[in-house]
């Protein structure tokens, strides 16, 4: 899910229509309901579209027609992606589809690839939709500035709400492979005390890695520290740290990174050497927005 997916569907819509004359007599605009899970079953997924019907749809945000994720039989390897094209292809075939857009991530482009391979007289178009905006050669994906504005809020509210229960916020953020939402939307609010985004442990070795958090540990203690009558701290973490911490196997408060167990330990750390200036404890919560921020209508910028 990303913000602007219904402007880039009417967009698609309206070009067909309008541009090329292809309406629901001599052929027809069709969306695909649920992904490829639908794919593999058109004949009780296909929905007419045209510019009225999407129209409706720009001013809101998810996704009518659906975004799951779906690999037949859970397989995400290549053999669950060889058997998922193996039967898309057949229902493109059985129902006459000549161009096929797929929106989507990593994972969906490299079915879409493999589509492609299999259906060399068709166009299979491939859109990336990503709010990381770690597309090469894509100044911004679209999503991303939605993303950022929307994440920006996210994170003044909860300052507030560490400010007044005198806590520390932990905050994850979007960011596979990259930390752009997280440092932008940090950048942009002006209340965070630390960001951590992948491109820094991306380039550390596990005892850097250590070292590295153990700094920001120690500068989340001045912080909370020199706020003698509020202590309180805002830290933003991009969900793609993790990922590089398990590839090194990295330590975090003792235990070795694994997946999903990050973000506990990195609490548990600061719980355990943070104290006011009245050595006292002060306690972490953890704060992961990201449905708030994907399902939003998209902004003028990204709806452009």
């Amino acid at each position: 899910m990303a913000p602007g997916l219904h402007a880039v569907i009417h967009s698609i819509v309206k070009r067909h229509h309008n541009t090329y004359g292809i309406g629901q007599a001599d052929a027809g605009v069709f969306g695909v309901y649920n992904s490829f899970k639908g794919l593999c079953n058109l004949a009780d997924n296909l929905i007419v579209l045209n510019p009225a019907l999407t129209e409706e749809w720009l001013d809101r945000g998810g996704s009518q027609i659906g975004s799951v994720r779906y690999y037949r039989g859970g397989e995400r390897n290549d053999k669950g992606i060889a058997a998922l094209v193996s039967i898309i292809t057949e229902q493109l075939a059985v129902n006459n589809i000549d161009i096929l857009y797929v929106i989507g991530g990593d994972g969906s482009l490299k079915v879409v690839n493999e589509i492609a391979k299999k259906n060399p007289t068709r166009s299979i178009v491939g859109i990336p939709k990503t709010m990381d905006n770690d597309i090469l050669w894509v100044w911004q994906s679209f999503g991303f500035n939605t993303a950022v504005e929307q994440a920006e809020r996210a994170i003044n509210t909860l300052r507030s709400e560490a400010e007044g229960t005198r806590r520390i916020c932990l905050i994850e953020l979007f960011g596979a492979e990259s930390g752009f939402v997280a440092a932008n939307a940090a950048l942009g609010s002006g209340h965070v005390d630390a960001v951590l985004i992948p491109e820094v442990f991306k380039a550390l070795d596990p005892t850097g890695a250590e070292t590295y958090l153990d700094k920001i540990v120690d500068h989340i203690r001045m912080k909370v520290q020199a706020r003698r009558k509020n202590p309180h701290a805002v830290i933003v973490v991009a969900e793609g740290v993790e990922t590089f911490l398990c590839k090194m196997g990295a330590i975090v408060g003792g235990t070795e990174v694994t997946k999903g167990s990050f973000i506990s330990q990195l609490r548990g750390l600061i719980e355990n050497r943070v104290r006011d200036a009245h050595d006292e404890p002060v306690p972490v919560f953890v704060n992961q927005p990201r449905h708030y921020i994907r399902a939003v209508p998209a902004n003028t910028y990204d709806e452009i």
